[in-house]
């Protein structure tokens, strides 16, 4: 637990808080508040006359943005009034890298965000959801609309309680809006801004889907082993030979896409080369997880020998004949 979210927990003992939270009777428990319409892109709100003596905090609210943003904002000028290190005045962006190029004022920033979530969504009550719902995008949904966040938010809030290999999307009009994965998850993010693929995840042991409002909450529970069909009697270079060029890769790019693609698996062989169990259906996951959604192989994933030469590849590396 860090030193922030310490702070968060210490208010939710205190006033004996539980979602949804009452965020501004909160905030003015320790500063006066105002609602403001702030005429300048991507300010989000302000803290003013923080620790200083004499003088009580102000909070200034941007009331352009959406209701549930300003709630995150907030939150998020409570913990700047909290958490001891950070004094003076603050203008806040909830966007990292928006604006200002301090180290030392995107690390404020990240502290205030990390509070504001543990205030609004308590890690120990989505943890206690997770264990009464096993539907991962149910559980997404439930934080949204309980606590009164925006999907982006819960989806982070959410993540910290779930264990490796589980990848998410939140969807507005077909295109990914937001998307992530789980601590330990070696899959690729889904791209931003770009269409939903049918079936991003194919080989996902579990697949939820929740709809929500405008947009819609994907989330993917993919295998840490996965079992492919080797009875080919080919080696995997002649496969590999044959996809690339059934795919239509030119012939002066083909040994570049296939020492791409070797660099790629020989990657994903070696993050997992120490584990405990290390077998053929690791190492298969393992490939499958750096190769999908990544357009530079979407065809070559999609071919139908494309199976057979990731579990011919992997044997080579268990057995040491690569």
């Amino acid at each position: 637990m860090g030193a922030t979210t310490g702070f968060a927990r210490r208010i939710i003992e205190k006033y004996h808080l539980s979602p949804p939270i009452d965020i501004e009777t909160l905030v003015a428990n320790y500063a006066e508040v105002i609602y403001r319409a702030i005429p300048v892109s991507g300010v989000d709100g302000l803290s003013l006359h923080l620790k200083m003596p004499g003088k009580r905090p102000t909070v200034v609210i941007n009331t352009t943005n959406p209701p549930r943003r300003k709630r995150f904002t907030l939150a998020h000028e409570l913990g700047h009034i909290l958490i001891p290190w950070h004094m003076g005045s603050f203008v806040d962006s909830l966007d990292l890298g928006e604006a200002g190029d301090s180290e030392d004022y995107w690390t404020f920033e990240k502290e205030a965000n990390e509070f504001a979530a543990e205030v609004l969504m308590p890690e120990a009550w989505v943890a206690n959801l997770v264990k009464c719902e096993a539907n991962l995008a149910m559980c997404h949904k439930i934080i949204v609309q309980t606590c009164d966040v925006s999907p982006h938010a819960a989806s982070i809030q959410l993540t910290k309680s779930l264990p490796s290999h589980i990848a998410y999307a939140v969807v507005r009009d077909s295109k990914v809006e937001h998307s992530g994965r789980t601590e330990g998850t070696r899959a690729a993010s889904l791209l931003r801004s770009q269409p939903l693929p049918s079936e991003p995840f194919s080989y996902a042991r579990q697949y939820f889907v929740e709809h929500l409002e405008h947009q819609s909450l994907h989330w993917w529970v993919l295998p840490d082993r996965v079992s492919l069909n080797s009875s080919d009697s080919r080696q995997w270079r002649e496969i590999l030979n044959g996809i690339v060029e059934d795919i239509g890769v030119p012939e002066e790019k083909r040994n570049h896409f296939k020492s791409s693609v070797n660099g790629v698996i020989a990657a994903a062989n070696g993050s997992i080369r120490n584990q405990p169990g290390y077998s053929i259906d690791m190492v298969a996951a393992a490939c499958l997880h750096r190769l999908y959604n990544r357009e530079q192989y979407e065809a070559f994933v999609q071919h139908q020998d494309f199976e057979t030469f990731i579990a011919k590849k992997a044997s080579s590396f268990v057995h040491g004949d690569a």
